[in-house]
Protein backbone atom coordinates (compact mmCIF):
# COMPACT_ATOMS: atom_id res chain seq x y z
CA UNK A 1 0.00 0.00 0.00
CA UNK A 2 1.08 3.51 -0.85
CA UNK A 3 -0.89 5.06 1.60
CA UNK A 4 0.25 6.32 4.93
CA UNK A 5 -3.15 5.51 6.51
CA UNK A 6 -2.67 3.67 10.33
CA UNK A 7 -5.65 1.54 12.18
CA UNK A 8 -4.95 2.36 15.99
CA UNK A 9 -8.31 1.66 17.29
CA UNK A 10 -11.50 -1.03 17.14
CA UNK A 11 -13.75 1.11 14.40
CA UNK A 12 -15.82 1.42 11.62
CA UNK A 13 -13.75 1.77 8.27
CA UNK A 14 -13.99 2.43 4.97
CA UNK A 15 -12.58 -0.13 2.54
CA UNK A 16 -11.03 0.92 -0.70
CA UNK A 17 -14.41 -0.32 -2.84
CA UNK A 18 -16.02 1.67 -0.73
CA UNK A 19 -18.09 -1.00 2.10
CA UNK A 20 -17.78 -0.43 5.23
CA UNK A 21 -16.46 -3.36 7.80
CA UNK A 22 -16.09 -3.11 11.63
CA UNK A 23 -12.73 -3.85 13.33
CA UNK A 24 -11.73 -5.18 16.12
CA UNK A 25 -7.73 -5.86 17.40
CA UNK A 26 -6.24 -9.51 17.44
CA UNK A 27 -4.30 -8.90 20.09
CA UNK A 28 -1.27 -10.77 18.04
CA UNK A 29 2.11 -9.54 17.73
CA UNK A 30 1.76 -11.19 14.13
CA UNK A 31 1.33 -8.14 11.06
CA UNK A 32 -2.24 -9.34 10.79
CA UNK A 33 -3.89 -7.30 13.98
CA UNK A 34 -6.98 -6.52 13.22
CA UNK A 35 -9.83 -8.61 12.13
CA UNK A 36 -13.27 -7.94 10.74
CA UNK A 37 -16.33 -8.58 12.90
CA UNK A 38 -19.19 -9.72 11.31
CA UNK A 39 -18.04 -10.03 7.65
CA UNK A 40 -18.66 -12.55 5.35
CA UNK A 41 -15.72 -14.51 5.19
CA UNK A 42 -12.64 -14.04 7.52
CA UNK A 43 -10.94 -10.79 7.25
CA UNK A 44 -7.62 -9.83 8.62
CA UNK A 45 -5.86 -6.18 8.54
CA UNK A 46 -2.23 -4.83 9.00
CA UNK A 47 -1.99 -1.96 11.12
CA UNK A 48 -1.41 0.31 7.85
CA UNK A 49 -5.26 -1.08 6.58
CA UNK A 50 -4.07 -3.38 4.09
CA UNK A 51 -5.79 -6.73 3.11
CA UNK A 52 -4.13 -9.85 4.50
CA UNK A 53 -3.47 -10.87 0.84
CA UNK A 54 0.27 -10.17 -1.12
CA UNK A 55 1.33 -6.53 -0.70
CA UNK A 56 -0.14 -5.11 -3.68
CA UNK A 57 -3.15 -2.85 -3.49
CA UNK A 58 -6.62 -4.65 -3.13
CA UNK A 59 -10.10 -3.40 -3.44
CA UNK A 60 -10.71 -4.34 0.28
CA UNK A 61 -7.88 -2.77 1.40
CA UNK A 62 -9.02 -0.09 4.76
CA UNK A 63 -8.47 3.57 3.58
CA UNK A 64 -10.13 5.54 5.85
CA UNK A 65 -11.67 5.79 9.73
CA UNK A 66 -15.45 6.50 9.26
CA UNK A 67 -16.31 6.50 13.45
CA UNK A 68 -16.80 4.84 16.61
CA UNK A 69 -18.45 1.08 16.66
CA UNK A 70 -22.29 1.29 16.92
CA UNK A 71 -23.50 1.35 20.76
CA UNK A 72 -24.67 -2.06 20.00
CA UNK A 73 -22.04 -3.81 18.88
CA UNK A 74 -19.88 -2.34 21.57
CA UNK A 75 -22.30 -3.97 24.09
CA UNK A 76 -22.21 -7.40 22.53
CA UNK A 77 -18.05 -7.19 22.58
CA UNK A 78 -18.52 -6.50 26.14
CA UNK A 79 -21.05 -9.28 27.14
CA UNK A 80 -18.56 -11.87 24.80
CA UNK A 81 -15.39 -11.09 26.99
CA UNK A 82 -17.00 -10.37 30.50
CA UNK A 83 -18.15 -14.13 29.65
CA UNK A 84 -15.07 -15.93 28.28
CA UNK A 85 -12.85 -13.96 31.57
CA UNK A 86 -15.51 -15.81 33.37
CA UNK A 87 -15.18 -18.92 32.42
CA UNK A 88 -11.17 -18.78 31.61
CA UNK A 89 -10.51 -18.39 35.85
CA UNK A 90 -9.77 -21.52 37.47
CA UNK A 91 -8.91 -21.89 41.37
CA UNK A 92 -5.69 -23.06 42.19
CA UNK A 93 -6.78 -26.73 42.40
CA UNK A 94 -7.83 -26.63 38.99
CA UNK A 95 -4.94 -25.09 37.63
CA UNK A 96 -2.47 -27.23 39.84
CA UNK A 97 -3.05 -29.81 37.23
CA UNK A 98 -1.07 -27.94 34.72
CA UNK A 99 1.88 -28.01 37.09
CA UNK A 100 5.45 -27.63 35.01
CA UNK A 101 6.67 -32.01 35.41
CA UNK A 102 10.14 -30.85 35.74
CA UNK A 103 9.93 -27.95 38.75
CA UNK A 104 6.07 -27.86 39.84
CA UNK A 105 5.26 -24.48 39.69
CA UNK A 106 1.61 -24.00 39.03
CA UNK A 107 0.43 -21.55 36.59
CA UNK A 108 -1.17 -18.07 37.27
CA UNK A 109 -4.90 -17.00 36.67
CA UNK A 110 -3.35 -15.77 33.11
CA UNK A 111 -2.22 -19.60 32.49
CA UNK A 112 1.63 -18.48 32.34
CA UNK A 113 4.07 -20.66 34.70
CA UNK A 114 7.04 -18.90 35.72
CA UNK A 115 9.49 -21.77 35.99
CA UNK A 116 11.78 -21.95 39.12
CA UNK A 117 15.84 -21.87 39.06
CA UNK A 118 16.75 -25.82 37.51
CA UNK A 119 13.90 -25.95 35.49
CA UNK A 120 14.65 -26.64 31.54
CA UNK A 121 11.79 -26.62 30.30
CA UNK A 122 11.97 -23.02 28.54
CA UNK A 123 15.90 -23.29 27.88
CA UNK A 124 19.33 -24.87 29.20
CA UNK A 125 20.14 -21.92 31.87
CA UNK A 126 16.92 -22.84 33.73
CA UNK A 127 13.77 -20.86 34.67
CA UNK A 128 11.87 -18.80 32.12
CA UNK A 129 8.01 -18.10 31.41
CA UNK A 130 5.71 -20.46 29.23
CA UNK A 131 2.30 -20.34 29.03
CA UNK A 132 -0.67 -22.91 29.21
CA UNK A 133 -4.07 -23.59 27.56
CA UNK A 134 -6.33 -23.87 29.61
CA UNK A 135 -8.54 -25.02 26.89
CA UNK A 136 -6.49 -28.54 26.30
CA UNK A 137 -7.13 -31.22 28.79
CA UNK A 138 -4.26 -30.98 31.51
CA UNK A 139 -1.79 -34.25 31.67
CA UNK A 140 -3.18 -37.00 33.46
Amino acid sequence: MTTEFRIDKPGVYRRRDGKEVYLWPTFSRSPLRWFALFAESPMSYKDNGGFWIGGEESSFDVVAHVGPLPAEILQRMREALAMAEEQSKLTYEQREKYACDVCGNVPDEEGFIQHGRGCHVVNEDGGGITLVDFDEDPKQ
